[in-house]
């Protein structure tokens, strides 16, 4: 009944956002089918490649030593190749997570280093914040870890001896250096931080678990100001990762503010929908282990908890509320009316809800 009420224009608006969600979910079921089309299979062949290489030609790296070759051993035993089922796939990431959250943690502390850089010249640097992760896991002594790995102008990564230069570098080794002092009070994968602070929030449901789990990767590494033992709850509502309801976006559109950068919903949304990433959180992170089970069990069945999630990318759902602010509105696009608002579900709840009034 009220669909028929909607114009031909926002049904088309409406049906250009069911393409793109399923344009989001196909990945998962290509990667499933087609293990060497992941974005996981590319990230783990550049980590065999730079530490087998370094092991073999790089004399004077820790690998030159029988410790140093013993601490990698799990990598060096890796087969990959292109024609790997799903199975033989998840089992060579287990390996190389160790079980622990290794893998998870080294993708979360190279999405850090996305800020203002390629993403193909970022994950070429993937190794690095892998070795980080596994060190963050074993000593966890964050100024030992912070020493070895994060230089004056860039990180380096001293068994395949690769090097960063980010050209934020002071930036973006203040966020590293935070992650790793958190991560080695909680555990020392981002898998147990996670789980911490979740389990401490007797808030948790369906309804805002990825919501919070936004939150608690904010208060990690990019909110400077945020102390990792208060309320996550109440942290979540003050810095807008929890929203208003359906009706209230509606009516108070134009004041709606999102919290989190486009960086940590990238890797929110990889970790829940990226079935590899999805198994590693799942195995170590309990309190969202269900919920993580039950997409990965039924993709279309746990599609109603994608609602939670906000497209990465501040220019691009600028971009698009503009569009369909003009399209769909009498109203002239004011710049002001879009300032602090990146929730293009926002967006298709004021359209909606302007067209049925």
């Amino acid at each position: 009944m009220v669909l028929g009420r909607l114009s031909e224009g926002l049904r088309k608006l409406l049906d250009s956002w069911r393409i793109m969600r399923i344009m989001t979910l196909a990945y998962n079921v290509l990667s499933k089918r087609f293990p060497a089309l992941s974005w996981e299979f590319d990230f783990a062949v550049r980590l065999y490649q730079a530490f087998v290489r370094s092991k073999y030609k790089e004399v004077f790296t820790p690998l030159a030593s029988d410790e140093g070759k013993k601490t990698f051993d799990h990598l060096f035993e890796l087969s990959i190749s292109t024609n790997m089922s799903y199975d033989e796939f998840l089992r060579v990431l287990m390996a190389v997570d160790e079980g622990s959250g290794v893998l998870v943690t080294a993708y979360w502390l190279t999405c850090i280093f996305g800020y203002q850089e390629k993403s193909e010249f970022v994950w070429a640097h993937f190794p690095i914040f892998y070795s980080i992760a596994r060190e963050i896991c074993e000593s966890k002594n964050a100024s030992y870890v912070t020493k070895r790995y994060i230089k004056e102008k860039w990180v380096e990564d001293p068994f395949t001896g690769l090097r960063f230069t980010h050209r934020y570098h002071k930036d973006a080794g203040r966020l590293l250096t935070r992650t790793i002092e958190i991560l080695c009070e909680h555990g020392g994968t981002l898998n147990l931080y996670i789980d911490n602070m979740l389990k401490r929030c007797d808030m948790i449901n369906e309804e805002n678990w990825i919501r919070l789990m936004a939150a608690a990767l904010n208060m990690l590494t990019y909110d400077e100001k945020a102390c990792v033992d208060e309320d996550l709850y109440e942290y979540a509502e003050r810095e807008h990762f929890i929203l208003p309801k359906e009706t209230e976006l509606a009516l108070n559109f134009k004041k709606v503010k999102v919290g989190g950068c486009k960086r940590l919903w990238v890797a929110i949304r990889d970790y829940i929908i990226y079935p590899y990433l999805n198994r590693l959180v799942s195995a170590s992170c309990r309190s969202v282990s269900q919920y993580l089970n039950e997409i990965y069990r039924d993709l279309l069945g746990g599609e109603r908890y994608f609602e939670q999630l906000e497209l990465p990318g501040d220019v691009w759902n600028e971009d698009f509320h503009k569009k369909m602010h003009r399209a769909f509105s009498s109203q002239e696009y004011s710049k002001d009316a879009n300032k602090g608002c990146k929730s293009c579900r926002a967006a298709i709840v004021h359209l909606v809800s302007k067209e049925l009034s």
